[in-house]
């Protein structure tokens, strides 16, 4: 259980951190192409906020002839929604891994005895079938009820008297 206090800790140290933190959901991202003396040619502006203003005379600053080649393309996010599915995802992963847990103590704890008689599948199995006339319906119900009989009297042959292929 420390462990997972721990766990919650460290994820709302990390998700304060991430709220005070400033990151742009408009930039402006152009591609030129690649100069002997550049050694990038992804020019990326944050501070353009308005679609019509994301050029490559605003973002680049160069020569018109040095434009023409270039290719800007205005990009807008929604970081809010980005925090929102991180969150649900990683508080999805936390709830999975606690049920695990308590699905594992609840295994460890609870006997695992077999019973033969306290199955309730088999005791409905068990219960009398309404007999009608002999047609392919009852022949089923009949073979239904002879193989539910053998299943039984095995389970009690292996579990009980601990007998096997006899």
């Amino acid at each position: 259980m420390a462990s997972f206090q721990l766990i919650l800790v460290l994820i709302s140290i990390n998700l304060s951190t991430v709220v005070f933190c400033e990151f742009g959901d408009l930039r402006c991202k152009c591609i030129c192409p690649k100069e002997k003396n550049n050694t990038s040619n992804i020019f990326v502006v944050n501070t353009i906020t308005q679609p019509d203003d994301c050029n490559c005379e605003n973002v680049v600053k160069r020569s018109e002839n040095f434009c023409l080649k270039c290719e800007c393309k205005f990009e807008a996010r929604n970081s809010l929604l980005i925090k929102v599915i991180i969150i649900f995802v990683l508080s999805t992963i936390v709830f999975l891994y606690v049920y695990m847990v308590v699905v594992f103590v609840q295994s460890k704890c609870k006997s695992s005895k077999l019973s033969v008689t306290s199955d309730e599948m088999q005791a409905k199995l068990k219960e009398p079938v309404v007999k009608l006339k002999y047609t392919p319906i009852t022949n089923l119900y009949r073979k239904i009820t002879d193989w539910q009989n053998t299943v039984d009297e095995q389970r009690v042959r292996v579990y009980g008297n601990k007998e096997l292929l006899s």
